[in-house]
């Protein structure tokens, strides 16, 4: 709901839906604090709520959701072997970069912009050492081949925009 919200342009509800939405992994994470898929979804989730704050200028609260989503993720056991799991962290981790160039967008010139794209950045080059890996290993088919030159764009408009 909160991705078609978000694509209608409206922010405010975009943002309450994927609060709510993060409410309820939470609570799903307390209950089975062993299913490592919905710490990772839960991240994802979180990666869209802070760019939806950061479309409605709350660069604070988007950085503070952000920042939750990479702590959820690291503190989420990461097992190289599930092609799934993986494959959820390059969409936690793309998701992260995307937030990410918002909040920058909206502080163009400060040294925080600098600091949110140098985090853009870094996250979109998490989601492609996985895809990377999932290409050596045979595993990635056309769609995530076509993600990962997506990816790859957007890395490297974040290096372009840190060293003007």
């Amino acid at each position: 709901m909160g991705e078609l919200l978000a694509q209608l342009d409206d922010h405010q509800a975009a943002a309450a839906s994927y609060r709510r939405a993060l409410e309820m992994y939470q609570q799903s994470m307390v209950v089975d604090p062993q299913d490592v898929i919905i710490g990772i979804r839960g991240a994802i989730v979180g990666s869209h709520l802070g760019e939806e704050l950061a479309r409605l200028q709350k660069t604070s609260l988007a950085r503070q959701e952000c920042a939750k989503a990479v702590e959820l993720l690291r503190l989420t056991l990461d097992d190289p072997v599930n092609v799934n799991q993986r494959r959820l962290r390059v969409l936690a981790y793309t998701g992260l970069g995307d937030a990410y160039v918002v909040v920058a967008d909206t502080q163009k010139g400060s040294e925080a912009a600098s600091n949110d794209r140098r985090a853009a950045r870094d996250n979109f080059r998490r989601a492609l050492d996985i895809m990377r890996e999932h290409r050596e290993r045979g595993i990635a088919d056309a769609d995530d081949l076509a993600a990962m030159d997506e990816v790859e764009r957007k890395a490297t408009s974040c290096e372009s925009m840190l060293r003007q």
